[in-house]
């Protein structure tokens, strides 16, 4: 009963974790007054990343969660760099 109470704790503060972690991505969002659509898609991209890495290829879990970053994080400036070039010569994207 204790290690199920234990479980779910840890399941709870880790998607609680997640959450802070995408909200503060939004907010980061907001306050530069910029929208940027692949927001998600860049997490969801790490997420198969570290799948990729852990499960596919065997690697250590904390080798696999820093490659998935670091991984996610070339993807994110490469599509901030290329795509989103030209809407930064706007003053903002919303419109205000």
């Amino acid at each position: 009963m204790i290690s199920m109470f234990l479980q779910l704790l840890i399941n709870g503060l880790v998607t609680g974790a997640i959450y802070a972690l995408v909200s503060s991505g939004f907010f980061l969002i907001y306050t530069c007054k910029f929208v940027h659509f692949a927001h998600g898609s860049v997490i969801a991209l790490a997420g198969y990343f570290l799948y990729l890495f852990f499960a596919l290829l065997g690697l250590n879990f904390w080798v696999a969660v820093i490659l998935a970053i670091i991984f996610a994080a070339f993807f994110g400036l490469a599509v901030n760099c290329q795509p989103y070039l030209y809407f930064r010569e706007w003053k903002n994207c919303l419109g205000e």
